[in-house]
């Protein structure tokens, strides 16, 4: 399968795949799920959890989002 990158929120569908950058070192550093209603379903250091992704932790460190596809 491939993978459709964007970077706009508005895009988002239940099922996407959240992309996040937490340090200057790693270009992406962890993942989420993105669920709906603006919950996203993310590991942090508090574990794996159900979070709200206006939480300003995740916008500071959401750079893009994707969308698995099929083939061609």
């Amino acid at each position: 399968k491939a993978i459709q990158l964007f970077t706009g929120r508005t895009f988002l569908k239940e099922g996407d795949i959240l992309f996040f950058r937490y340090d200057k070192f790693h270009p992406i550093s962890d993942v989420g799920i993105y669920l709906h209603n603006d919950r996203i379903l993310a590991c942090t250091t508090k574990g794996l959890n159900i979070y709200d992704f206006n939480d300003e932790y995740f916008q500071l460190r959401y750079v893009a989002a994707g969308r698995l596809k099929e083939k061609k």
